[in-house]
């Protein structure tokens, strides 16, 4: 997080100094700056823009809700996925998603268990299609789309362990996520830019790890 010293000149008296930066964005993506005024040496607002904005990187903020699984896949689906398959390969996720929509769609993406995922195929597997005299729980479904059912929460979930997104809306390749080599406590998570990403001094960039979003940061990305 970086600011800017600014000075106001009066037609009569002293120059006076101060500071603005950008200290994140709210819950609807708008910047949140931060500005002050008055200082009578440049000094006095480089060490105040200091003191701030350490102040905004130790405050403690406030703990987020994870989506549950409908709502991540929703957004997966409109930001990353329907923008890189064709259109039939992606009304087909759709399709088997539902699937996973009446068993653990409104579940917190988050409190997903791999026990709850394994029932989950079972359940499919005997009982997932549809419901008839002869099946009033349903139909088995073929061992086929099962296993697509599974590939694709298991694609989804992964997508939700860890993400970098760009701009709001553009998500990067995570190359590695982990801990970093020669650091105590430090995580490390490298990302390829993607040649859709915004560009400019000023891009927001966050994390979303587990289904939480982190607090955004601005990035230069030319």
């Amino acid at each position: 997080m970086r600011g800017t010293i600014t000075r106001h000149t009066p037609k009569n008296g002293k120059p006076t100094f101060g500071y603005y930066f950008v200290a994140g964005r709210d819950a609807n993506g708008k910047r949140i700056q931060e500005t002050k005024s008055g200082f009578a040496k440049k000094s006095e607002a480089e060490e105040a823009l200091r003191k701030a904005i350490e102040a905004r990187g130790e405050a403690p903020t406030l703990p987020q809700k994870a989506p549950t699984f409908r709502e991540f896949f929703e957004r997966w689906d409109r930001e990353c996925f329907s923008r890189e398959c064709a259109p039939k390969t992606s009304e087909r996720y759709r399709e088997l998603a539902v699937y996973a929509f009446k068993l653990f769609g409104d579940t917190p993406i988050d409190q997903i268990q791999t026990m709850q995922l394994a029932e989950a195929v079972n359940q499919l597997s005997d009982h997932g299609g549809r419901i008839t005299k002869a099946h009033p729980k349903g139909r088995p479904l073929k061992p086929k789309t099962v296993r697509h059912i599974a590939f694709l929460v298991q694609g989804c979930l992964q997508q939700a362990a860890v993400c970098v997104v760009f701009g709001n809306s553009v998500f990067g390749a995570v190359q590695f996520s982990g801990l970093a080599p020669g650091f105590v406590g430090l995580w490390q998570i490298n990302v390829q830019i993607p040649s859709n990403a915004p560009t400019g001094n000023a891009v927001s960039v966050y994390v979303v790890l587990g289904g939480i979003r982190s607090n955004s940061v601005i990035m230069s990305i030319q």
